[in-house]
């Protein structure tokens, strides 16, 4: 593998257990080295390489896992930092320097109970133990979840092993060696160009990766000169060969089955193929890369077949595949599965068993074990079989073959009697009702069977018997019936015998009824008489009123026999049922029933009547009592009406509602028995009408007109007035009924305003109206001002107008359509402009007013600017313009 010959390997197949290998040593050690090589097929599932005392407990570790080398300490386990990604197939010299409880600084560690771990020569640590204890065990581990998972372990060493030395195995390494001829202090080696690393001595490097390298040595003397070899080109190939195969598989005895196995990356080769360590084939393979070996299943058995190959650079890798030869066959059985046998005759039972693998049979008798012994296959079991008692048994025989493989056979034995039982009683028998009585059969059966008893085909009882017993059943009196009763006795073998006695219950005893002698009940109460009806047998009942049948029907013991009585009409009657069973005895019983009246009349109406004033309106009330009688109402006191009154009917009368007030209106009613119920229903006589008001509900008026709100007042009952502007109360006082209320608006200012007026009568009935006043301004401005002004070129003067309008507004003056100034205005303001003199010619300004009411008004002043008087000109200027204006005409002519 790689260079290295003759390897620990530990295969992990399982995935539910991990893999050991344990060197324990003879004692613990203080401190010391540990050395070795290892090897992997993953670098994510786990191993690891831990140093421990057995028994007790773990101090240190190097762990493979997640792609990672990892160590542990006492706190736990640590990516470890700085540390090469771990290689699948490759080989890496690791060394454990260690010091536990030794005094003395081994290797530069100089605390207690601390490790270092070196990788290919690289140091890390120091780390801190995870138990302070000495070791005495090294221990490689696979994880419990590892799963087809291979890790080699090659060239253990121990520093206190005066045998072992690097390089005992040859395969470990590439063995660096030299010869130094100077005072070279310093070694270092360089592989393909790469940075110098340090060596003491002869050393064996880690192999590099397959194909052509090159190697140098360099020295340094004390003086610092620099010495090198010569560069060395070598080869590796060190491509190991992987084999794939099927690691477990399970073979069917004497079926063919060929394991086959796969050199992923070979074509050619040798190979061996061992069963339990004993070569059965070997050979080579060319241009192929598959090895298939027949497997020889005639025995059950087990065997660990082993493939080892070689490839042509030597090379080697081994698989091997575990290979189960199972019997998977059940034996098989020849026999009867049901016999029918006479009793206390001779039989024995035949069982032909066929299994290739010779085992052992038991023989059950109902699930009880009666027999066992060994089989051979072909073998003829035979058991006789107990034929002394009438019965059916299951003789159950199962047979197993050395590897579980599990058969059963049943035969079903019947042994059977035809012998009819015999049954002896009596066929008929009269039996009183209520009385006493058991029937009793004898039965003869040499075989105890069961029987069943049966009330007219119905089963009411059951049990076993023996032979002679008497069978005894008691039967029921308690009605008047013919009862077939029917015993059937049937013996093991299914032989039946019945015999059937006729039992007749007679009656001749009477029914007895029990209930009320009298009774007085209240007029049109609902109550039901009832009697209670005593006879075992059922019959049937008439109920008679008075001599006339109301009601019949059948009855049952015990039962109540009710009926509702008539309590319509005051009266005594008499009520009497008579009772018949269905043997004909009768019986019967009178109750006298009086229908009486106490209770008083009903009367139902109004407690609180409520009439507006003036209307037509009724008093009503309902009588109701089932005996006519007489009424009387009076009011406040007053006797005003009596008279009859019917049943339910109405007794109504009419209200005066003239005046407004309270009245008591009682009606009294009496009935033939004298009694007496009154019912007084208070009527108010109240207004409820809102008074009514007309007016206008719209009024425009001119500003500063004299004018006044008018409205009219209808409600009968004289009340008081409110009249509100805006919100604010301004007049009040009281209102005859048809009359108008006037007030005077106050028109100075020009807007809206409601005028609402609340009338309210007596009785807290009001109306509210509103008039919406509008106060307008349709009179526009007057202006007045001077219709023609003559001004002198150049004069300074001043236009003026005088605007009349009570309410202010705004104005705006023009010239020629050309708006000049606009600003706002109150009544009597005098509105001014100084006028532009700079231009001779005509000019109409214009002014225009315009109230809050958008009235509008409007005033013409033609203003004339005087032609300019040439010996007014100033010098300097117009000469310069008269003299210009010359030249150019002097230019023209």
């Amino acid at each position: 593998m790689n260079g290295h010959k003759y390897v620990y390997q530990i295969n992990d197949y399982d995935g539910a257990h991990g893999g050991d290998i344990q060197n324990h040593w003879t004692s613990t050690q203080a401190n010391g080295t540990i050395e070795f090589w290892m090897s992997f097929s993953s670098n994510t599932q786990g191993h690891d390489y831990r140093v421990k005392q057995y028994g007790v407990g773990e101090t240190f570790r190097l762990i493979v896992i997640d792609g990672e080398f990892k160590y542990y300490d006492n706190t736990g386990i640590h990516t470890l930092s700085g540390a090469p990604t771990p290689q699948v197939d490759e080989w890496y010299h690791i060394r454990y320097e260690f010091r536990g409880s030794s005094t003395n600084e081994h290797k530069g560690l100089t605390s207690q109970y601390t490790y270092k771990i070196y990788i290919n020569g690289e140091e890390f640590g120091p780390f801190e133990f995870a138990t302070n204890i000495d070791p005495d065990t090294f221990h490689a581990h696979t994880a419990i979840a590892s799963n087809n998972l291979s890790i080699y372990w090659d060239a253990v060493g121990y520093s206190w092993d005066p045998s072992y030395q690097i390089g005992d195995n040859q395969g470990e390494g590439l063995l660096l060696s030299y010869e130094k001829y100077s005072m070279i202090e310093e070694v270092a080696y360089s592989i393909d160009g790469s940075l110098l690393k340090s060596i003491t001595g002869n050393a064996t490097i880690v192999f590099p990766k397959n194909g052509l390298h090159s190697i140098q040595l360099f020295g340094n003397d004390s003086f610092n000169t620099q010495y090198s070899s010569d560069v060395i080109y070598f080869t590796t190939n060190l491509n190991l060969p992987v084999i794939t195969g099927i690691s477990n598989t399970t073979i069917e005895q004497f079926s063919d089955y060929e394991l086959v196995w796969t050199i992923e990356n070979k074509d050619s080769g040798r190979y061996k193929i061992k069963r339990d360590r004993v070569t059965v084939d070997s050979g080579q393979i060319y241009n192929s890369n598959t090895i298939n070996y027949q497997v020889n299943s005639e025995s059950v058995s087990q065997h660990n077949y082993t493939l080892l190959f070689w490839d042509p650079f030597n090379n080697h890798a081994n698989y091997t595949s575990i290979a189960e030869i199972v019997d998977l066959t059940d034996p098989s059985f020849q026999g009867n599965l049901s016999v029918s046998i006479p009793q206390n005759s001779s039989y024995n039972l035949v069982w032909t068993i066929t299994e290739y693998n010779n085992g052992t049979y038991i023989i059950l008798k109902e699930g009880t074990l009666i027999d066992s012994g060994p089989f051979q296959d072909g073998e003829i079991v035979e058991y006789e079989v107990f034929t002394e008692i009438v019965a059916e048994f299951n003789y159950t025989i199962i047979a197993v073959d050395p590897f579980g493989n599990e058969a059963q056979f049943t035969s079903m034995i019947s042994i059977i009697d035809q012998t009819i039982p015999v049954i002896d009683g009596t066929t008929s028998i009269t039996i009183p009702q209520n009385s006493s009585y058991s029937l009793e059969w004898t039965i003869t059966e040499y075989n105890n069977g069961s029987y069943i008893i049966l009330e007219e085909g119905i089963i009411i009882n059951s049990s076993t018997f023996f032979d002679g017993d008497i069978i005894s059943h008691y039967v029921e009196t308690e009605k008047v019936d013919e009862i077939n009763y029917t015993i059937i006795a049937i013996d093991p073998s299914g032989n039946e015998a019945q015999f059937t006695s006729i039992a007749t219950v007679v009656d001749t005893i009477y029914p007895l009824i029990d209930g009320l002698i009298s009774l007085s009940i209240e007029q049109s109460n609902i109550y039901d008489l009832e009697w209670t009806i005593t006879e075992y047998n059922n019959g049937t009942y008439l109920i008679l009123k008075d001599q006339i049948i109301v009601k019949y029907d059948n009855f049952s013991n015990k039962e109540k026999i009710s009926i509702q009585l008539d309590t319509s009409i005051v009266g005594l009657f008499n009520y009497t049922i008579i009772a018949i069973d269905f043997s004909g005895n009768e019986a019967n019983f009178t109750t006298m029933v009086n229908i009486i009246d106490q209770t008083d009349p009903i009367i139902e109406g109004l407690e609180n009547i409520v009439i507006e004033q003036n209307s037509i309106n009724y008093v009503s009330w309902k009588i109701t009592e089932l005996n006519n009688g007489s009424h009387e109402i009076i009011v406040d006191g007053f006797s005003i009406n009596s008279g009859q009154f019917i049943n339910s009917n109405n007794v109504t009368i009419s209200i005066d509602t003239s005046i407004v007030g309270v009245y008591n209106y009682t009606i009294v009613a009496t009935d033939p028995s004298g009694n007496r119920a009154e019912f007084t229903s208070m009527v108010n006589i109240i207004d409820l009408t809102d008074p009514i008001i007309e007016g206008l509900k719209n009024i425009q008026i001119e500003q500063n007109s004299i004018n006044s709100v008018s409205w009219k007042i209808i409600e009968l009952n004289n009340g008081s007035y409110e009249i509100i502007v805006d919100g604010h109360s301004i007049n009040s006082g009281q209102f005859i009924n048809g009359n108008n209320i006037s007030i005077s608006i106050d028109t100075s200012i020009v807007g809206v305003e409601n005028y609402t007026i609340i009338a309210t009568d007596p009785y807290g009935n009001d109306a509210k109206f509103t008039t919406v006043i509008s106060v307008i301004d349709s009179i526009p401005p007057q202006i007045e001002g001077e219709s023609s002004v003559i001004v002198d070129f150049n004069q300074f003067y001043i236009l003026e107008w005088n605007i009349s309008e009570i309410n202010d507004g705004t104005y705006l003056i023009k010239i020629e359509n050309t708006t000049l100034i606009s600003n706002a205005f109150t009544d009597g303001d005098t509105v001014s402009i100084p006028l532009d003199t700079s231009q001779s010619g005509y000019f109409t300004y214009t002014i225009l007013a315009t109230d809050p009411s958008e009235n509008e008004a409007t005033f013409n002043t033609i203003v004339y600017i005087k032609q300019p008087n040439p010996t007014n000109m100033i010098p300097g200027y117009d000469w310069v313009l008269i003299v210009i204006l010359l030249t150019s005409l002097t230019s023209v002519l």
